[in-house]
């Protein structure tokens, strides 16, 4: 199974006051990159965590939320008793400066309330080294079915992807065998067309100048050999090959299939640089588009 590098997975575990809810998102990278998300009452359990990630993501950026409430815990919160009397106060100098008479309801501890300032919560602490084995239990429960969906998603879209490249592969090979059949043909009309123009060039210097037949042929071949393509196709369906295999098995796939594309597209630039030929020259436009489109979507894969 090939998985994709982006995913989503969520889950939510209740176990009576308490409650988890995970959720996981994966994007593209070269390498795996953490990002755990935690309240700072369980900041502590970050360093627990990370090894059931690692365990099941290889690559790519992941992000954690991990969101946790304890209906059961008592909120804790602070009044500001000097800013509710600054608050008080200020009202007073308006009421006063505005030569009104303060309404009944000025001295009710409501409206200050309300204000911005006096009511303050008290910061979370890091309680992580007396949470609960229950609760550090929960979150981990709760973390791994998350990631379970986020595999099946990457997955699912890993899947997907593999049937977009083998349909790419399938065109290539379409193009690769239109060199093929072509390729045979390049080195003999060359041959025989450089000929011809070495005889017409002889004739119109001096028709007198006699070149040992056998040597031009010797020569006409070293040169006709650099036009050969063979060997780069050879190469190149061996690199198909392995690249089928690849996306037929399962694992980090994208490192090595990304590699190959290289190796494809280095092969196709030198067909095109030693065949000098319009058929080929066309081919390999369209082996290039596929090659490239091929690469885009490896990036995708972990």
């Amino acid at each position: 199974m090939i998985l994709s590098m982006t995913g989503f997975g969520s889950a939510t575990l209740e176990e009576g006051p308490r409650r988890v809810a995970v959720e996981v998102r994966t994007l593209n990278h070269r390498y795996l990159k953490l990002n755990l998300k935690l309240p700072r009452t369980l900041a502590g359990l970050e360093s627990e965590l990370e090894p059931v990630v690692r365990k099941q993501v290889r690559r790519g950026a992941l992000t954690a939320m991990i969101r946790y409430r304890d209906d059961s815990a008592q909120p804790s919160f602070q009044i500001d008793v000097a800013a509710a009397r600054a608050y008080r106060d200020q009202i007073s100098k308006l009421w006063e400066a505005l030569g009104l008479k303060e309404p009944g309801w000025h001295d009710r501890v409501e409206p200050l309330l309300a204000l911005p300032g006096v009511v303050r919560a008290d910061e979370e602490e890091d309680l992580s080294p007396g949470i609960p084995d229950e609760t550090r239990s929960l979150v981990r429960r709760a973390l791994g079915e998350a990631l379970e969906a986020l595999v099946a998603s990457r997955a699912e879209e890993g899947g997907n992807t593999v049937s977009v490249l083998l349909a790419h592969a399938k065109n290539l090979e379409g193009h690769i065998a239109i060199v093929a059949a072509r390729a045979p043909e390049i080195p003999r009309e060359q041959r025989d067309r450089i000929h011809q123009r070495v005889q017409t060039l002889i004739s119109e210097i001096d028709p007198k100048i006699e070149i040992a037949e056998a040597d031009l042929v010797r020569e006409l071949c070293v040169l006709v050999d650099k036009t050969d393509v063979a060997e780069e196709l050879n190469r190149l369906q061996s690199h198909l090959e392995r690249y089928r295999s690849i996306l037929g098995g399962s694992g980090e796939a994208g490192r090595k299939l990304d590699f190959l594309i290289q190796e494809m597209l280095r092969e196709t630039n030198t067909i095109g640089s030693k065949a000098n030929d319009p058929t080929v020259a066309h081919a390999v436009v369209d082996m290039k588009c596929e090659v490239e489109r091929m690469k885009e979507q490896v990036q995708n894969l972990e």
